[in-house]
């Protein structure tokens, strides 16, 4: 059943920090983002992706309990892997433009490559230690 939901949780946090990557992008070309103010854009986006993520996790949450087959316990993993997945891939989209840019290399010819990689390994690694740590020990 995890496999089944797999692709939604690594497009959902592609989708989510290639966003966040083009609005950083965007604000580094046009001055809007700078050295001064990186810290206070991440944490900016860390906290709109919380709320986007609570309401994604929401849906998921919906979505995998109307499937055929699935159980509440694989619901709630679905949904929590979904919430830290997008957390961490707007996190990401946003860091990644602004390390780049720091180092010297323009982050519009690299950041979506490497944040759609991170994005993949990290929401599958995710979903594997909560799956793991939640439908191995609790009884179904």
């Amino acid at each position: 059943m995890l496999a089944v939901f797999l692709t939604m949780l690594t497009g959902t946090g592609g989708n989510a920090g290639n966003q966040s990557s083009a609005l950083v992008i965007r604000g580094l070309s046009n001055g809007e983002i700078n050295s001064s103010n990186y810290h206070r854009v991440v944490l900016r986006e860390m906290l709109a992706s919380s709320g986007i993520a609570l309401v994604l996790a929401a849906i998921s949450l919906v979505r995998v309990l109307v499937t055929p087959g699935a159980s509440a316990m694989v619901a709630l993993v679905i949904s929590a892997t979904t919430f830290l997945t997008v957390v961490g891939a707007v996190t990401g989209g946003t860091v990644v433009p602004l390390l780049l840019e720091r180092m010297g290399v323009d982050p519009v010819h690299i950041s979506s490559p490497v944040l759609a990689t991170l994005t993949d390994v990290v929401g599958v690694l995710l979903l594997c230690l909560i799956s793991s740590k939640f439908l191995l020990t609790a009884p179904l």
